[in-house]
């Protein structure tokens, strides 16, 4: 499958920093041979590539996948360290092997496709890290069948031997 504009942005932040390839994949830690095959748009990057280089090319990364964002990553609202001049969630994520940063980077992707996550008017929830549980979903009770009618006087004995039943 082709990407050719990732490709064609890829080429314009190189050509707009008067970078080479080699220089991006120096620089970024991504492979060299990766790098041709975006280029020339043959193979799309990873989201912890796409990370990496468009951190060099100080681009969003989505906008170098395709996205319609803007070209340069709006990071002023992002809260940061006081001791130290980086998001605080990257104290967390560079604790992480690279296994569990490719995870947690595919997690906060999913986050930002729900509008919940993104909308700028944030509802309070009374835990930070989950949603309150639906409505639907809380216990209100045991409730009588209504869709067969049942008689009054209707004592069915395997009722009892059900709740009897250890094994239940």
């Amino acid at each position: 499958m082709k990407h050719p504009l990732t490709a064609q942005r890829l080429k314009k932040a190189l050509s707009d920093l008067n970078m080479k390839p080699q220089e991006l994949a120096d620089r970024s830690g991504v492979s060299k041979a990766s790098i041709s095959q975006y280029v020339n748009g043959s193979h799309a990057p990873s989201n912890i590539s796409n990370r990496k280089m468009g951190k060099i090319l100080s681009v969003n990364p989505l906008w170098l996948m395709g996205f319609d964002v803007p070209r340069e990553e709006n990071v002023s609202d992002i809260p940061v360290s006081p001791e130290k001049s980086e998001p605080i969630i990257m104290s967390y994520y560079n604790q992480l092997n690279a296994l569990g940063q490719e995870t947690a980077t595919e997690h906060v992707r999913l986050l930002t496709l729900d509008k919940k996550y993104t909308e700028k008017s944030v509802r309070e929830y009374p835990s930070l890290v989950r949603d309150p549980d639906a409505d639907y979903l809380t216990v209100d009770a045991a409730h009588a069948r209504t869709d067969i009618q049942i008689p009054d006087d209707d004592d069915d004995p395997y009722d009892d031997k059900i709740m009897d039943d250890e094994n239940f």
